[in-house]
């Protein structure tokens, strides 16, 4: 049999006509199973009815999608188009919010110590290292009590840092700032590293004492304490006794201010008010975006 050198034209034109046929054929839509498409005369709710089983769930369609609920004559509402596509779930799912959890914890345990320079995690035990040679019958008795008392209290002082970073943790984790508009946890950590670019920035990370007599990581001035938390006049001697005490209770009042702002910048010139407020502004924002180039993400 002899095979001919090149394809008859009739080959060419079946071909040719099949291509055509598809050009002009809609393909059929291919969703993954987690997502919907909209359909004329679809509602959220009847997507959350049909897909969940409840229609109270379309306030979670409308998070995971980021969809603006709308307001009118007090009912909410919420604009959707035919053609678009809903997503069914959140990738949110619980060992991944754990995992990020953790993993935002770590970060901040890893940044404050870089701020202030301690290379190992501070010995838990610390109480069982507490025995001192009281009664020194010697010189070298005396250098040896002096050097464990030292490194005793560099254990108290790094102790006291990772527990600044624990704390900074749980408040952003209770009240994110309503301008990172992102997932939960991802608003969580944002506000966490905020406050932790402008501690770097104003103490490194120690206990730096003011002009006005505070001491803490965010340098709180007691009048400004005052009057963000409405507290009268009479109140300063307790609230130095705070500030210089505790540095959760600058943390709080920073984070009352910063509420303020209408995005990270913003809000971070309103907390300066100061002459020089946009630079700082810009320095924090700079330290905050150094920090977050360093963070692992396990959604990634």
């Amino acid at each position: 049999m002899k095979i001919p050198e090149t394809i008859p034209y009739t080959a060419w034109f079946l071909l040719l006509l099949f291509w055509i046929i598809l050009l002009f054929i809609d393909p059929p839509d291919v969703f993954p199973a987690n997502f919907y498409r909209v359909i004329k005369g679809d509602t959220l709710s009847d997507i959350a009815q049909k897909e969940l089983g409840s229609w109270q769930k379309w306030k979670d369609l409308a998070e995971w999608n980021e969809l603006k609920v709308q307001w009118k004559k007090s009912v909410p509402y919420v604009l959707i188009r035919p053609g678009q596509k809903i997503k069914l779930e959140s990738i949110w799912t619980e060992e991944k919010t754990e995992r990020y959890r953790l993993d935002t914890k770590h970060l901040l345990r890893r940044e404050i110590f870089r701020m202030v320079g301690i290379t190992k995690i501070p010995s838990p035990k610390i109480s069982g290292r507490i025995r001192l040679l009281i009664d020194t019958s010697t010189q070298y008795e005396l250098r040896v009590a002096q050097k464990r008392i030292r490194g005793i209290l560099k254990d108290l002082a790094d102790r006291e840092r990772l527990l600044m970073a624990e704390e900074v943790f749980s408040y952003s984790a209770t009240t994110p700032l309503h301008f990172f508009k992102d997932e939960p946890w991802i608003a969580k950590r944002k506000t966490a590293i905020l406050l932790m670019a402008i501690m770097a920035t104003e103490s490194h990370g120690r206990f730096v004492k003011g002009q006005h007599g505070e001491l803490g990581p965010y340098q709180i001035k007691p009048d400004t304490y005052r009057l963000v938390m409405g507290y009268g006049k009479e109140a300063i001697p307790d609230i130095k006794l705070a500030l210089m005490s505790s540095h959760y209770a600058s943390m709080v009042c920073a984070m009352k201010i910063l509420k303020k702002g209408r995005n990270a910048y913003d809000a971070l010139r309103y907390y300066n008010a100061g002459p020089d407020k946009s630079a700082y502004a810009l320095r924090v924002m700079r330290i905050f975006h150094k920090i977050m180039s360093r963070a692992y993400s396990p959604l990634g």
